[in-house]
């Protein structure tokens, strides 16, 4: 099981959200707002820079998920709790 948070500032207070193998909880206006924004990026390229990078299902991804939810904190604010899996290269991948 992989879960983390990110906590920041959005919208005048501090809040919480958190993903659970795919699952988000915490906040119901930030869940709501970051299911939606997946779901109008579907079929582009999401993730942090350098990858990876995901083009459908954006919040199965645990590094999809964790770029878009620190995307809709203030910027600087957004803290992760806990660390993400450690993303293996897979043989003869350019990276």
């Amino acid at each position: 099981m992989t879960t983390f948070s990110v906590t920041g500032l959005r919208g005048g207070k501090h809040v919480t959200v958190t993903w659970t193998d795919g699952v988000l909880t915490g906040d119901a206006d930030a869940v709501a707002f970051l299911k939606a924004e997946a779901a109008g990026l579907e079929g582009t390229m999401q993730g942090h820079p350098g990858g990876p990078y995901t083009m459908h299902d954006h919040l199965a991804n645990p590094y999809t998920a964790s770029a878009l939810m620190q995307s809709i904190f203030v910027r600087g604010t957004a803290r992760q709790s806990a660390g993400l899996p450690p993303f293996v290269i897979p043989d003869g991948a350019i990276h």
